[in-house]
This record gives structure tokens, sequence and C-alpha cells, in this order.
């Protein structure tokens, strides 16, 4: 409550009323605000409704789509604009090849690409990466599957959807052997006799060859990523976001690799045991991070190694100044490994630029969208299931061109209805849901809000010419002070990485412009033109405010 507030503990003044009457007696008059008062211990302080719109409006109407913008936050030097600006690199989404496209990519995907436009409004320079799944053992066990079940007419076909079938056919293939390797492990029997035959030798082999550079295998493995990108790349359209690099594991350069090893094996920590090799953090402080193997006992690395590796070729390639893991949040203790490591290597300036930004898990969203397994079929059914209410309504039949931003919209919005730590159950009537805090809500007051501008049709004016006057009712200054917290929502949705908040902001908005429009609608509609621009200026800069706050958030408005 206030634009301001002051709380009088921490002047060292107790709540006193005395105290508090005197300091309001010394208050200096002034047209930005009202006179201030007590509540409590607090002295609150209103922006002055004549002097808020003069002030507010023409300033969001110069900066437009920077406004909210803090680009000294990027800089090396915030006092010194030619310092240039820091790199970023943020690592989002990132799914595994023949595997389904699950709630956590998701999450991911939405979050990743939010907190890169923040790192980019507050004037970073931002390289949006995708560190596919496109090595390792999980993607030589398809092509052992494929080498079994795959039929080059059914790829042909849809190529990800029959590479997913066989990816489950060879997992079923595999059940038996993967769980005698288990039992043998609870045992505390080794598993190096089942581990050396049968499929488990099919695939390792098969690994070991893409390692060594084998011709027929990196032909087969660049024929799966190639259709995986290109799938992946027309899905990521569809949300507006472009990666600046499809990274992956199968780009970590064998020279970091061996780096990795002969830096690790001289300083001591990386070890033998049972024909692995491993690190014990246990031995160097970091008791919760136990011990994690980085070389196989076929002499093949792991996604650990790779990973540690990975910073190492990134540093030289963009020469960061952070790396952010958008990732869920049980994978906090690899990334802990990851940032050890590197620190153990001596490179302890680089392992505190690497930060792993966690998300809790999303439940029931593969089964509530229609066993959707494949990115694109979760868009494709979030546009029907909105295309299919919006035929049931009163309004009619939806135009095609509006059910997939509404679904998107529906789709950002029910993930980050929450705090990213947050964990929470996907509910696909919420994308049909149009009133209240919903996507499909925003996007329909955003439709609204359009729609009156055009029939105000006070477009073109000079700020010069308005009379601020017309816009002191309640409705109204409560409006423009929501659309002044703006930059420091935005300010602290980058400090916090929580684009929720942001999206927090606009329902409010939202709810506060709607009540604008019907106070408007219930007033005389010939109010004369000096009305109607007023009530311009203040919609028009109103947009700006939710088209800004919306493409933060990676949601683009629906073109009227």
């Amino acid at each position: 409550m206030g634009d301001l507030a002051v709380i009088l503990p921490r002047l060292r003044i107790r709540a006193n009323p005395e105290v508090a009457a005197e300091l309001l007696s010394r208050f200096p008059e002034s047209p930005l605000y009202t006179f201030p008062f007590v509540d409590g211990i607090h002295i609150r302080i209103f922006s002055s409704p004549f002097t808020l719109p003069r002030l507010l409006l023409p300033f969001i109407a110069d900066r437009k789509e920077l406004y909210g913008d803090d680009e000294s936050c990027g800089l090396r030097d915030a006092k010194a604009p030619d310092s240039g600006k820091q790199k970023v690199l943020v690592e989002f989404s990132s799914p595994n090849m023949a595997s389904e496209f699950e709630g956590r990519h998701l999450r991911s995907t939405i979050n990743g690409a939010s907190i890169a436009n923040l790192y980019e409004r507050m004037g970073w320079d931002v390289t949006r990466l995708n560190y596919l799944g496109d090595w390792g053992k999980q993607v030589a066990l398809l092509a052992v599957g494929w080498e079994r079940f795959g039929s080059e007419e059914e790829f042909q076909k849809d190529a990800i959807r029959h590479l997913l079938r066989v990816y489950k056919q060879i997992e079923e293939a595999f059940r038996p052997e993967t769980e005698a390797s288990h039992q043998a492990k609870e045992q505390g029997l080794s598993t190096a006799e089942i581990e050396s035959q049968g499929i488990y030798a099919e695939r390792d082999a098969f690994f070991k060859r893409l390692e060594t550079g084998d011709a027929d295998a990196m032909a087969l493995w660049k024929k799966f990523r190639d259709v995986y990108v290109e799938d992946y790349t027309r899905a990521y359209a569809r949300l507006g976001i472009m990666f600046d690099e499809y990274h992956g594991e199968s780009q970590v350069t064998s020279e970091s690799v061996a780096e990795v090893e002969a830096v690790l094996k001289a300083k001591g920590v990386l070890e033998e045991s049972d024909s692995s090799w491993i690190v014990d953090f246990k031995k160097h402080g970091s008791k919760g991070l136990g011990t994690a193997v980085l070389l196989n006992r076929t002499g093949t690395t792991n996604y650990l190694l790779r990973d540690i590796a990975n910073v190492l070729d990134l540093d030289k390639k963009y020469n960061f100044d952070k790396l952010i893991y958008v990732v869920e949040s049980n994978q906090d203790a690899h990334f802990a490994r990851v940032a050890k490591a590197i620190e153990l290597m001596g490179h302890v300036d680089l392992s505190k630029k690497l930060q792993h930004v966690g998300f809790g898990k999303v439940q029931g969203l593969s089964a509530q969208l229609g066993n959707a397994h494949l990115f694109g079929d979760m868009l494709d059914q979030c546009a029907a299931a909105v295309r299919t209410a919006m035929s049931e309504s009163e309004d009619g039949d939806a135009p095609p061109e509006a059910a997939e931003p509404f679904g998107i919209t529906s789709l950002i919005a029910q993930d980050m209805h929450t705090k990213r730590s947050n964990g929470y159950a996907f509910d696909s009537k919420k994308m049909t849901e149009f009133t209240g805090d919903t996507g499909a809500a925003l996007q329909l007051a955003w439709t609204r809000l359009n729609l009156t501008l055009r029939q105000l049709d006070a477009g073109g004016a000079s700020h010069a010419d308005v009379d601020y006057s017309h816009l002191q009712a309640e409705e109204y200054t409560n409006l423009l002070r929501l659309m002044a917290q703006y930059p420091d929502v935005v300010n602290a949705a980058y400090k916090s990485l929580e684009p929720s908040a942001v999206l927090a902001f606009l329902y409010r908005m939202v709810e506060q412009l709607i009540e604008c429009l019907d106070m408007d609608e219930e007033e005389d509609a010939n109010e004369g033109p000096e009305v109607d621009l007023a009530r311009t200026v203040l919609y028009e800069n109103a947009k700006q405010v939710l088209e800004n706050g919306m493409k933060v958030l990676g949601i683009r408005p629906l073109v009227t």
C-alpha cells in the first residue's frame, strides 16, 4: 500500500504516534506526492494523481519497447557506458535424442527463454544454447535398436516417431539385462560379466566406435541428429524461440576431455577404481557430492566428464562471464560436481561463473495432453483444446490463427503461475479458462485493449495536446501506479531469476485495466475528443507495458 513507504523502526524510531506526527509536520509539500499518512510502523506516500500521468506517460512513450530495461546491469562497469557488455550463456531445453519431450524439458524451455530475455533486457550479451543429449550410451542404444527394429521406409514417413518406437523396443529387450545388473549391485557382486555381453556389449561397442570416429557409426549418428534438430527447430519457432547454437554433447572436443583427465590425474583427484576412473569429492571438501565416475571401465567418457570438458570449450570459445544451466532441481548435485571439478583443476574463477537454476517437477503433462510424447504434439494439443473451447463458446468458431497463440500462451502461463522452485500438477482445464489469472484471459484483455484503441481512433496526437486532468479518476491512477512499477518488477525478476513475478504483475495490471475499460463503457461514450485523446494516450502506453512484459515471458501478443 502506497507508492513509497518509510519503515519507522529502520530509522531507529519506535512506532510512536507523536514521533510520526512530528515527522509528517516536517514533510515538505511537493507536486509529486500527496501528503503522507501514518499506517502502523510505516509512513506511506502516494504519487499525486495530478502529476503522475504527466510524468509517466511521456516517459513510457519515449522509451517504448525499452521501458523497463536497465542496460547498465549488463555493463562490465555500470559507471562506464563504454566498458562493454558482459557475456552470459543460457543453456536450456536440452532434450535427449530417442527420448520423449517431457515436462522437465518444457519447464526448462519456458523458464530458460524468459531468463535469457531478462538478461538481454538488462543489457547483457546473451547467447542461447541448446545442449542436446546427442551422445553417450543412450544414443548408442538407439543405434543398436535401429539395427534390430529400424525401417528406412518408416523413417522416411515420420522419422522422430519411428525412432521413438525403436528406442522403446530396444529398451524392452534390454530390460532383463539391466535388471540383472541392478540385482548384482544390490547384492554387492561385480557387474563386469553381465555388462560385457548381450545388448550391454553391443551398446558399448557402438559407443566406442562413435568416440573413435568410426565413419559408419558417425554417419548413422548424424542421420539421427539432423532429423531431431530439424524437428525441434520447427517446434521452438512456434514459441518464438531461436537458439544461437545447438551445441550438444557430441561437440565436446577430445582435446578438452584429455585436458580434464590429465589435470585431474596429475593433481591426484582422478583415481582408478574397479577399472573405472572416479573422483571422490569427499576427499576434497565436498562430502555431499559423494563419488562420481568420469571414465567408464570400457574407456568411454560419461556425461559428467563431457560436461566438465564442455565448460572449458565454452570458455575458450565465448570467454563468458556467466554460464547458466536451466535444468530440473534434482540435478543440483551434478552441476555442483561440475563446478567443483573445474575448481579442483585450478580454474577457481571459472568455477564461480557457473550457476545452476533449478525448477520443480510438472506432473501429468503428457497424459492430460492426449499422451503427447513429442514437443510438436504438445503444442498441437494445446491449440486444439483452445480451438474446441472457443468453437463451443457464444462467440462461435475461433479463427485458426487465434487458437495457437492462445494455446501457447496458456501453456506458458500455467507453467509460470508458481515460482519455478515449486512443482505443479498440469491441469488441461486451465488451458481453456478465459477468465481469472490464465494465459487465455491475458490474451483476451490484450485483444479488448486493441479494440478499444481502434474505437477511440485518436492516434497520432502529441502528448503536448493531452489534457491529463481527464485521467485523475481513481481507476486510472491505480493503473498508472502499476505501470510505474514495471521497471522494478523486471529488475527484481532479473535478480531472483523468477520470471513468474512478471506474470503476476501482468495479471494485476490486466485486472486494473479491465476495471478502467468497464468504467469507460458505463460512462457516456460521447464525452468529447479531449477525453478520447487522454484515454488513448493512457491505453497506448498501457499496451506498451503489457507488450513489454509479455515478450519478457516469451508470450507473443495476438495480432488483432
